[in-house]
């Protein structure tokens, strides 16, 4: 019987990054005979793998692949060729980014070891004495269990370089953990018992830096830090420190020498507000330096880009300076802001959702404006990428104010109400000596909205004329004479829609009454329609007659034509001077109401 032992060999084993300087080291277990093997073609012995470590994650281990004729796979087992007394079993520990305790890999060979992988087992089975051999594995200590803080400038977060509270009342810093969890780590940040955010991190993402911008700080602050996690490597706790004060950037002077050279500032963008149309409030960028302007202020300069939005057509970027984007900060500020202002253009800009050649819905259109700061030596930009600096990736160079529509694309129906009557004060009255007031201010058999009546309080003389006439359309007027035979009778003028004014939203016109008695003089009588938004119209079995308007609610790009639907059993059109089926309606007369009039 062969006799085999197991020795580790002398290097220890100990968990490294998977690249260092000196590459990836590997380590051995030797398999040893008590005597060379005789047989051809050699001895194949079988081992199992057990421990704490899991093959796979924590290392790698070698296998015997050996061509056969049953379709196996490589097994935990070494060949020792005819003529040897040793083989190597290697282990190749797996770096990795988790803080643990020590770990182990156990190696037994198998009692019983049969040769026959190359065809016909041997006439005689080779046994051999099992033996056991335990590897630690350890952890490497590259990593520590912590929770990383920069601030904007990828700076971190310490006592004598706290958080600084910016003009708008505003900091900003990112967060990632040092090490990766063993499982889900949630991070809490709070002041005085209340939760100001909470972020979470997972073997996902824990290495990748999470931003949390806090608003609305009036004072400097503690945050405490808590990390809570079934990890207990992320049950930590610690404090930060937000102030006001950015004084921590000094000249250092040494006694009888000259000032050390100042390091130029790091600015840095950041997008505050996004833009809508017609908000008074425009979009904004905020430029921050790591400590205040020099001498003579810092002129900063930029481009910029946009997603489905044109500049100077849809939107203006401020400032500019003689055609040259570029901000300046003041001597000794921080911050200065660029705004982007959004012309609200009446159009709805979604795009129509197409399916099987038809409009099926609509889907917004993403709009932005991106800012981008320009490099120069007079200034260090914010931008470590993934691969610099351990911070996970931070880019600061620029930074994307979306755009967002105000305008929705739909048909507007309303009913004429009348809200205002027509009437003339006693004042007027007794000075023109004549009576005003208003018949029916509804519509008419004749498609009159209003029916003026008028006379005379006192037998005139001679003959006095009154003209009355629209201010929006002088050249409309009606002209009414009085005699001494007639002072009292009372005289009418039916007034149409189409000689006061064009609907708009608020139908308001004005009517001016001239007489002639003894001077020129005019009285302005106001009047008042309003178009109140429905969602139907009723008509009576009884018959009746229904006025409404109709226009759209955006402009449109290209014309639109609106068929009324009239169903001849039931509803009659009304002829008459724009009273169509159909409505037509483009860029010039979107927002003005066409009348419709319906009879039953």
């Amino acid at each position: 019987m062969l006799s085999v032992t197991a020795e580790v060999d002398s290097n220890s084993l100990t968990e490294t990054p998977l690249v260092t300087d000196q590459g990836i080291e590997t380590f051995f277990v030797e398999v040893k005979l008590d005597e060379p093997v005789t047989d051809l073609p050699g001895l194949i012995i079988n081992y199992d793998v057990t421990g704490t470590a899991t093959l796979g994650e924590d290392y790698y281990i070698s296998q015997t692949d050996i061509s056969t004729t049953d379709g196996s796979f490589p097994t935990n087992s070494i060949f020792i060729p005819q003529g040897a007394d040793s083989a190597n079993i290697y282990i190749t520990p797996l770096a990795d980014a988790i803080v643990e305790g020590d770990e182990t890999i156990e190696i037994t060979l198998q009692s019983e070891t049969v040769f026959g992988l190359f065809g016909d087992p041997l006439e005689n089975n080779i046994f051999v004495n099992s033996g056991t051999t335990t590897i630690t594995l350890t952890d490497s200590e590259d990593y520590t269990a912590g929770v990383a803080i920069v601030d904007i400038f990828g700076e971190e977060v310490t006592t004598n370089n706290p958080l600084v509270i910016n003009e708008n009342g505003e900091t900003i810093y990112s967060v990632k953990l040092t090490s990766q969890p063993l499982n889900d780590v949630t991070v809490e940040f709070n002041n005085g018992g209340t939760n100001l955010t909470t972020i979470a991190f997972n073997e996902n993402n824990w290495d990748s830096y999470q931003e949390i911008r806090l608003t609305g700080i009036e004072n400097p602050l503690d945050i405490d830090v808590t990390a809570t996690s079934s990890d207990l490597n992320y049950q930590l706790t610690s404090t930060i420190t937000v102030t006001n004060e950015s004084e921590r950037n000094r000249i250092r002077v040494t006694e009888g020498g000259s000032p050390q050279p100042e390091e130029v500032p790091i600015v840095s963008i950041v997008a505050v507000e996004d833009a809508t149309e017609g908000d008074t409030t425009p979009g904004e960028y905020l430029i921050q330096l790591n400590k205040p302007a020099p001498e003579g202020g810092l002129t900063v300069q930029y481009s910029i880009t946009s997603e489905n939005a044109v500049l100077d057509t849809d939107f203006q970027v401020f400032p500019v300076n003689n055609g040259v984007f570029e901000v300046t900060i003041p001597e000794g500020e921080l911050t200065q802001n660029i705004t982007v202002t959004l012309r609200d253009d009446n159009v709805d800009n979604a795009e129509p959702i197409i399916e099987n050649n038809s409009i099926n819905g609509k889907r917004d259109i993403d709009r932005n404006v991106t800012v981008t700061l320009t490099e120069s030596p007079n200034y260090t930009i914010t931008q470590f990428p993934p691969s610099e600096g351990g911070l996970g990736g931070i880019d600061n160079s620029n930074d994307t104010v979306n755009l967002f529509d105000n305008d929705e694309a739909g048909i507007e129906i309303v009913k004429f109400v009348n809200s205002g009557a027509i009437s003339i004060s006693d004042e007027d009255a007794e000075t023109l000596d004549i009576n005003v007031k208003s018949g029916t201010f509804s519509l008419t058999e004749t498609g009159a909205i209003a029916a003026i009546e008028l006379n005379l309080n006192s037998q005139p003389t001679a003959d006095t004329t009154v003209t009355l006439s629209d201010v929006n359309n002088p050249n409309v007027t009606e002209t009414f004479t009085f005699t001494p035979e007639n002072w009292d009778t009372i005289q009418e003028w039916d007034i149409s829609q189409e000689n006061i004014v064009q609907l708009t939203e608020a139908f308001d016109g004005t009517l001016s009454l001239t007489a002639l008695v003894d001077g020129n003089q005019t009285i302005e009588l106001p009047f008042l329609q309003q178009a109140i938004e429905v969602d139907s119209l009723t008509l009576s079995e009884a018959g009746g007659k229904e006025v409404f308007g109709v226009r759209l609610e955006s402009e449109p790009t290209s014309s639109v034509t609106l068929e009324v639907d009239n169903d001849p059993q039931k509803l009659n059109l009304e002829v008459g001077d724009g009273l169509n089926n159909n409505l037509v309606f483009d860029s010039t007369n979107w927002d003005s109401y066409q009348r419709v009039v319906r009879v039953c």
